[in-house]
């Protein structure tokens, strides 16, 4: 997050984009990862989930009622229809709903959101449903390495936490004859996603550099992850997520976290999603609700002060009328490795200054 100090606000850049730190870099690798696929991202991640479940027979998949368009868009391109079961406003999923629907599927799709994992009940829930033939996959897109897990598939999207394209994908079946079908082919995001980290360190930490720049050549990486269908990860990028301080940046992210939790407590019309932090969370950020009506108008004054806030996903157009209204009240504050108390103090400060304005 960068704090000006002149009267010239500079837009944060946010969307779960990271420049390369070395501060977080180790000479040894920090994660085990034997037994896991590595492959481009969350999207290449559903495609290979999608084809190993049509398969195995699955015809239609439940998803939850809060999640990235993108999930149910990937799946249905790759012949896997959808149905929908409802997410309570603290993001904890009905498990009354799903057991009434899960008849009409057989696989069951859940999120830990913001990396937060689901109470043992959901644990349980999801055992019995893979015991009565069922097949769950579990998204750690926003978790990173969660554990323990309880999916048939369990992948993660590593963009979303570092500066780096990949995402590790955990399989209770051999997915090596399905990954071999799909050819290596170039991928021509990745020197516009690097250039773009590279110019967005020189923007925020050097003061130097293009906004207009920055944004084309986000726009146009992004726009090449959508339609390319690559699905192999790059050496270089498993390389370099696997030197990362893993360690360092949860316990990073953890201190932002409670620091920003307890200065909470004196801005009453911002209420954390999670108020607690569970033992083994790395959070991806801290979801708030606001009064309903301001969200969008809090966020965009943030942004004009420098504070990278994150409306993450519109509610489904299914979503029933209690997920819409808890979606469209819904902000998360930067807890990120790169922030400080200091900088804790100053989002605090934003907000409860935005509130008062609006």
């Amino acid at each position: 997050m960068r704090v000006q100090s002149t009267p010239e606000v500079i837009p944060m850049f946010v969307g779960g984009e990271f420049y390369p730190d070395p501060r977080w870099v180790r000479a040894e690798p920090q994660l085990h990862t034997t037994g896991l696929y590595f492959l481009n991202g969350g999207r290449a991640c559903l495609t290979v989930i999608a084809a190993a479940l049509r398969a195995r027979g699955v015809r239609r998949i439940l998803l939850p009622s809060y999640l990235c368009p993108s999930i149910p868009k990937t799946l249905r391109a790759c012949g896997l229809p959808t149905a929908f079961y409802r997410v309570r406003a603290d993001l904890s999923l009905d498990l009354e709903d799903i057991a009434r629907q899960q008849s009409r599927a057989q696989a069951l799709y859940f999120i830990n959101y913001f990396g937060f994992a689901h109470p043992p009940a959901v644990r349980a829930f999801m055992q019995d449903y893979q015991r009565s033939g069922g097949w769950v996959v579990e998204d750690n897109a926003q978790a990173g390495f969660l554990e323990p897990s309880v999916g048939d598939f369990v992948f993660n999207s590593l963009r979303k936490l570092c500066a780096h394209d990949g995402a590790y994908l955990h399989s209770r079946v051999d997915l090596a004859p399905l990954l071999a079908s799909f050819p290596p082919v170039p991928n021509p995001r990745l020197p516009l996603i690097r250039a773009y980290r590279q110019g967005l360190y020189a923007y925020q930490v050097e003061h130097r550099g293009s906004h207009a720049r920055l944004r084309a050549l986000y726009r146009q990486a992004e726009r090449l992850y959508e339609r390319l269908p690559v699905i192999h990860g790059d050496a270089q990028e498993r390389c370099e997520i696997e030197h990362l301080d893993w360690a360092g940046l949860r316990q990073a992210r953890r201190s932002n976290y409670q620091t920003l939790l307890d200065l909470l407590n004196s801005i009453p019309q911002a209420v954390p999603v999670f108020p607690q932090l569970q033992a083994d969370t790395l959070p991806l950020g801290l979801p708030v609700y606001l009064p309903r009506g301001l969200r969008d108008r809090v966020y965009e004054a943030l942004g004009q002060a420098g504070v990278g806030a994150v409306i993450h996903w519109p509610p489904h157009a299914r979503a029933d009328p209690h997920t819409r209204a808890a979606a469209e009240r819904m902000l998360t504050l930067p807890v990120d490795e790169r922030a400080r108390r200091k900088h804790m103090e100053y989002v605090a400060l934003q907000l409860s200054r935005a509130l008062a304005g609006v």
